[in-house]
């Protein structure tokens, strides 16, 4: 799952939240799936509380750099899909 992304004027009234809860019921649902993985830079702390707010936890970290040669943490994220 990637790049959920919000226009500013919808921002802090649940569309995040109801994409993501959308996404992990289809893909629980239709998918089969058991799992869904994420990966966040560190620096979208929205994105992070968003994640967080719907399940995922983090389970490890990746260096990365950014297109402007700043380096950047890639926090990798899942969630069990059992209860989705």
């Amino acid at each position: 799952m990637g790049n959920v992304i919000i226009h500013p004027d919808y921002r802090g009234q649940g569309a995040g939240r109801f994409l993501v809860e959308t996404m992990l019921s289809i893909a629980g649902r239709e998918h089969k799936l058991r799992e869904l993985r994420l990966v966040c830079h560190n620096t979208n702390t929205p994105a992070l509380r968003l994640y967080w707010r719907t399940g995922f936890v983090p389970y490890d970290l990746e260096k990365t750099v950014d297109g402007s040669g700043r380096k950047l943490m890639r926090i990798l994220m899942r969630r069990a899909l059992s209860d989705a």
